[in-house]
Formats: structure tokens, C-alpha cells, sequence
């Protein structure tokens, strides 16, 4: 049985994800603060066996206890041939030029975006050591995280952030050799409702939101699916570089 936690589930990538990983001999683990049981219905329809989650993963008070009863959940699997963390969920909030920011907004946002995969992995990682199987962890990364823009400062900090945790503990697993591959993947732009946030924002905020309205305007934007396929493709890669930080384009 192959275990796929995914973090985020309800919509965009993370929707994709569940909709394209589902099938025989898989057992989906969503979590999202938003409804998503026509997502899991389908998954079910699918052969996928589901566990679904309400979590708020601003609140390590709710973070901690989901995970750990995902794992416990998995640890009870006698037929266990694979299992994947894939912290998705995201917040680009707050947008705007530091010193106009709600600082509770700033820190909310960290926490998604950077505490809260840090936490995950940090528990998915103590509590999978005992596990003889493949072990992988996808920290869903940015663009931003590898270049400034100007109303995303919050945003950036934590994806630069997220690729630095990645890369340092790549480096302890490979150290450990635990049989755990932990990489950062970049989407690129994709037609989430993430975008339609940052297509609605002002160009006060964001100077670049006209860029982002010509990505849509151009249909320059990848697909959810297209973008879950080449994090399939990743997930069937047996050369990954413990720690690297890899792109959808090369996997497509």
C-alpha cells in the first residue's frame, strides 16, 4: 500500500494531486480547512482508500495531533510499500511593501508557509524512522523563493526558507540513511485560486499585477493536472538528489 499525505487537498494542486494519485493499493490523507468531499468522493470511485483531515496548519495546537494520527494510522499498515508527505498548502497573504503589513498577517502566513512543513516533516520523520519502505517528502516551493518581487516580501522569506530547510535536511537523511528523500519542486504559475488573489490585488500593493492578469489574459498559466503529472513524474524518479531543489519543468 502506498500512503500520500497531502497537505492543501481541497483545491489547485493539491485537489490535482488527490484526483491523479488515487487508485488500488493507495490510501490518500487529506488535509484542508475547506470542504473538499467531492474531491474524495471521486479519489474513492478511484480504488483510493481516504482519511481526511480538518486542519488549520496556522495552529500547531491542530497541526501536531493531525499528523500524528495520520502516522499512527500508517504504522498499522502490515502491507506498506511507500509513503509520501507533500506539503502543499500555501498563503500568499500578506501582499504589499513591508511597513504597510499586518504584522499577525506576516505571521500567520510563516507559519503556513514555513513552520508549519517544518513541524510536519520534523514529526513525519521522527515517527517513520521504524518504517522499512520508501520514504519521500515534496516541499511545494516558488519562484519566489529564488528571486525578490516587490509586495511579496513575506512570501519570498518563507519559500527561500522552505528551499534551505530542504537542502539542510537532505543532507542529514543522506548522513542517517533513513531510506528518506526529501526535495523542494517548484509549480511554476499555475491557474490556482491563489493567482486570482494576486490578479486582484492593487497595483499599489503588488507593482506586478499586471504581469500576473497578462499570464491569465495569454493563457500562459500551466493546469493543476499538468503540474500534479510532473510531481508524479518526480515521485518514480529513483535518482533524486537528497535535498535538491527541482522545477515542474523538468519533469514534464
Amino acid at each position: 500500500m502506498k500512503h500520500y499525505i497531502i497537505t492543501g487537498a481541497s483545491k489547485g494542486i493539491g485537489a490535482a494531486l488527490v484526483n491523479l494519485l488515487a487508485g488500488k493499493d493507495t490510501h490518500l490523507h487529506t488535509i484542508a480547512r475547506s470542504s473538499h468531499a467531492d474531491i474524495l468522493q471521486q479519489a474513492v470511485d478511484q480504488g483510493a482508500e481516504i482519511s481526511s483531515y480538518s486542519c488549520d496548519l496556522s495552529d500547531t495546537s491542530e497541526t501536531l495531533p493531525t499528523i500524528g494520527s495520520i502516522l499512527q494510522n500508517i504504522q498499522a499498515d502490515q502491507h506498506l510499500d511507500e509513503v509520501v508527505l507533500i506539503n502543499n498548502a500555501g498563503l500568499v497573504q500578506p501582499v504589499g511593501p513591508s511597513g504597510q503589513l499586518d504584522p499577525l498577517e506576516i505571521e500567520k502566513s510563516l507559519h503556513v508557509n514555513l513552520t508549519s512543513p517544518l513541524q510536519l516533516t520534523n514529526e513525519f520523520l521522527s515517527l517513520t524512522k521504524e518504517m522499512d519502505c520508501k520514504k519521500t517528502i515534496i516541499n511545494i516551493s516558488s519562484g519566489a523563493g529564488k528571486s525578490p518581487f516587490d509586495g511579496w516580501s513575506t512570501y519570498c522569506t518563507s519559500k527561500a526558507g522552505l528551499d534551505l530547510f530542504t537542502r539542510s535536511v537532505g543532507i542529514e537523511q543522506d548522513r542517517l540513511a533513513t531510506n528518506t528523500t526529501i526535495v523542494s519542486f517548484s509549480p511554476g504559475i499555475v491557474d490556482t485560486p491563489m493567482q486570482e488573489e494576486i490578479r486582484s490585488e492593487s497595483k499599489e500593493n503588488f507593482v506586478n499585477v499586471e504581469t500576473f492578469q497578462h499570464y491569465k489574459d495569454q493563457n500562459k498559466l500551466s493546469h493543476p493536472e499538468t503540474v500534479a503529472a510532473s510531481i508524479q513524474n518526480l515521485l518514480q524518479d529513483s535518482n533524486l538528489q537528497n535535498g535538491g531543489l527541482y522545477d515542474v519543468t523538468d519533469y514534464l
